[in-house]
């Protein structure tokens, strides 16, 4: 294991020789418990903190996240993997952070609305996606 001491704003530079991919991480706060590190790596790079990683054999925590359509005032409830949650609620693009889920699901994350009543505002009916799809 390599160790290295690090200030505030000073990086360390990861690449892999072979693809010429780079990760660089940066120190970006420092207060007296914790260090704030930042990441900046390759869209195919995972990054996940130790805690979540995919090698434990364990299965990923959840996060449940609840709301209630704008429209209709339904409730409703979806699980996700809370890496990805987190990546998103953190600046990621939602398709990234959270490949898996169907789009509906993504739409109720980002603006609440159920898959009924976005359907309603654009008047999306099946034909319309798959011809728009081709």
């Amino acid at each position: 294991m390599l160790v290295l001491t690090r200030k505030e704003d000073e990086v360390v530079r990861l690449a892999d020789k072979g693809s010429g991919q780079v990760i660089w991480v940066r120190v970006l706060e420092i207060r007296q418990e914790t260090i704030k590190l930042g990441f900046d790596a390759p869209d195919n790079i995972g990054i996940l903190r130790g805690e979540l990683s995919e090698d434990t054999g364990q299965k990923l925590p959840k996060a449940v996240v609840n709301g209630s359509c704008p429209k209709c005032k339904e409730a409703w409830t979806v699980e996700v993997p809370r890496h990805g949650f987190i990546q998103w609620k953190g600046g990621a693009l939602i398709q990234k952070a959270l490949p898996n889920i169907s789009l509906s699901v993504r739409e109720m994350l980002i603006s609440g609305t159920c898959e009924s009543c976005f359907d309603k505002m654009f008047d999306c009916g099946p034909e319309e996606v798959s011809d728009a799809s081709a």
